[in-house]
């Protein structure tokens, strides 16, 4: 038996495949992240590890020299400023690495780490890395 003629296997809405956790983006180890919420809200640290089951980090704040372990939501992403380092964390270039060489509006101009072309990218798409 199927259960009653008409209940849906699950509550999505139609047409969405099963394996809808690509939902929560997590980042990537080494992203600069300020805490919003908890007992270190407003440190900032360097994410060390990514526990994906978990959708959390364990985060090394810079300011009090300890790792703790926060939930996805409550961290937020530390903009890269001139001439720092970054780490694309969406679109098409995601994962990739450059330097933050200027910003124009709402964008910034990247020259990419791996093979030095300039572009110009979507500064919420870019996240800071904390050199390690």
């Amino acid at each position: 038996g199927f259960g009653a003629p008409g209940t849906p296997m699950h509550d999505d809405a139609p047409g969405t495949p099963m394996h809808e956790d690509v939902a929560v983006e997590l980042l990537p180890e080494g992203v600069a992240v300020r805490l919003i919420y908890g007992d270190h809200e407003g440190s900032q640290g360097a994410i060390r590890s990514v526990l994906e089951g978990e959708q959390a980090y364990d985060v090394a704040l810079s300011d009090v020299g300890k790792t703790v372990r926060v939930a996805h939501a409550d961290v937020d992403v530390v903009k890269p400023g001139k001439k720092e380092r970054l780490v694309i964390i969406a679109g098409e270039h995601k994962g990739r690495t450059g330097t933050l060489i200027g910003i124009d509006g709402a964008d910034g101009i990247v020259k990419m780490t791996e093979d030095q072309e300039i572009k110009i990218l979507d500064l919420q798409h870019c996240a800071k890395i904390f050199a390690a």
